[in-house]
């Protein structure tokens, strides 16, 4: 059994005339403008996510200014943990090492 033609004005219809490479219809346009904001909408989840990391980034700037001797060390430390796991996690091809 076919599957249904998507209908215009809704999420799906978008997605079919971009399969189709067509230019959306302004009911679909208007659809996917709706999705995306409902979307991209700030929920308390989110916000609580970005004051956590907003106040652990303003920390980290404070302990930098007063400690920056320590905050260097500490930087070349972490450093090169990750430079490290990156280079064993992706070694060189055969024959280019």
């Amino acid at each position: 059994m076919p599957r249904p033609v998507a209908k215009c004005g809704t999420i799906s219809g978008y997605t079919r005339h971009r399969r189709l490479g067509e230019a959306s219809c302004d009911p679909c346009a208007v659809a996917k403008s709706e999705y995306d904001a409902r979307r991209n909408s700030a929920s308390p989840e989110r916000e609580a996510r970005r004051d956590r990391a907003t106040a652990q980034h303003r920390a980290e700037t404070r302990l930098k200014a007063m400690y920056p001797d320590i905050w260097e060390v500490l930087y070349v430390e972490e450093l090169a943990k990750v430079v490290t796991r990156v280079t064993t996690s992706n070694p060189p091809p055969r024959g280019t090492a």
